[in-house]
């Protein structure tokens, strides 16, 4: 990769890993295509995602990375329980561009979080091995 150039990590659903069409996601040359990896990592040291409707963006949404759903075309009828404070409804291939390279993002996710993460105090390992030991 040249400096200065994006570089795109492409993560296939597993059933488009294992899918007839599979092989062609691999003639993209300034992608790395991605089918078993630990996803959080990904997302991690990822900028950016660009995504659909997904349960996964819950980790974007943990790690307060820029989510970018497109919204043109075909992209337009797939459905979204997001709004614009959780990620960022792109409506243009000219504008998913100016959002791939902008650094100007902002979202107020405390809302989604409080409606669809039950505990966000980091004691969730101290909590699930209390409950089992309850139970023993």
């Amino acid at each position: 990769m040249q400096p200065g150039r994006l570089s795109f990590g492409y993560k296939l659903h597993p059933r488009t890993a294992r899918g007839k069409h599979a092989s062609s996601f691999h003639e993209l040359k300034e992608a790395t295509i991605l089918s078993n990896t630990n996803f959080s990592k990904l997302v991690y040291f990822s900028e950016k995602c660009i995504s659909h409707y997904s349960t996964t963006l819950i980790y974007p949404i943990l790690l307060n990375k820029p989510i970018l759903i497109p919204r043109w075309g075909r992209s337009a009828e797939q459905i979204t329980l997001y709004t614009p404070k959780e990620v960022t409804f792109v409506n243009s291939l000219d504008e998913l561009k100016r959002y791939i390279v902008s650094k100007d993002f902002s979202y107020d996710r405390s809302d989604y979080l409080r409606n669809y993460v039950s505990f966000t105090d980091g004691k969730t390992d101290e909590r699930i091995v209390g409950h089992i030991l309850n139970q023993i």
